[in-house]
């Protein structure tokens, strides 16, 4: 179902490994995770589509009105009512939770270069994380997928944004591009969220030095 808002899901099953699986779910669970939309619309969403007989992680006893399972601080609970039947359900998921991404790039500057660049730059890699980088062109060749939910961040993915705003004035190129979890411990180690995190980046966090 497409569900207003939403911009990326993530459902994982495990139905063969008793008592949970690698990811914490329990067996004969799913776990959705969504990124966007209303809790509402997302609720009604998973119960029109939800077969019975598969619990839902984190699990809710509607009996005891109790969790099964910790909810953390993602987890989400909604009361449902069918639109067909009139059937009350409670439907249960997690939020993802942003993971922001620190980068720090330096540049070597080769002919002129316009005052913003720091900016463009830094609107460069949140749109390329943002699946937006590329909007409105025929381009081929080009991860344009933005970041999903739990999908890994390598470093090598931000040459892209850098090197399209560059471009666009001569010969300037990357010396350095190092990202981390704060500014002041970055590497070129992939960063790997956990299964409801998703990479987040924001301008505050990007730091962009131009020697003149």
């Amino acid at each position: 179902a497409n569900v207003p808002g939403v911009t990326d899901v993530a459902v994982l099953v495990n139905d063969s490994v008793p008592p949970v699986d690698s990811d914490g779910v329990p067996i004969n669970c799913l776990a959705v995770i969504v990124n966007g939309g209303s809790d509402k619309d997302v609720a009604l969403a998973m119960y029109e589509k939800k077969n019975p007989g598969c619990g839902m992680f984190p699990r809710f006893n509607q009996k005891t009105a109790t969790w099964i399972d910790e909810p953390g601080p993602n987890g989400v609970k909604v009361a449902v009512t069918s639109p067909r039947t009139g059937n009350l359900s409670t439907m249960t998921f997690q939020r993802a939770i942003g993971l922001p991404i620190y980068v720090s790039v330096a540049i070597q500057r080769k002919g002129s270069l316009p005052d913003d660049i720091g900016d463009q730059i830094r609107k460069a890699i949140i749109a390329d994380a943002t699946k937006s980088l590329f909007a409105g062109e025929a381009t081929t060749g080009f991860n344009q997928g933005g970041y999903d939910i739990g999908e890994v961040v390598p470093v090598g993915r931000l040459y892209t944004p850098v090197n399209k705003v560059l471009g666009k004035y001569g010969d300037s190129y990357i010396t350095s591009l190092t990202i981390g979890l704060s500014a002041n411990a970055q590497g070129l180690t992939p960063i790997q969220p956990t299964i409801a995190q998703i990479a987040t980046f924001d301008a505050d966090n990007i730091a962009v030095a131009v020697p003149l």
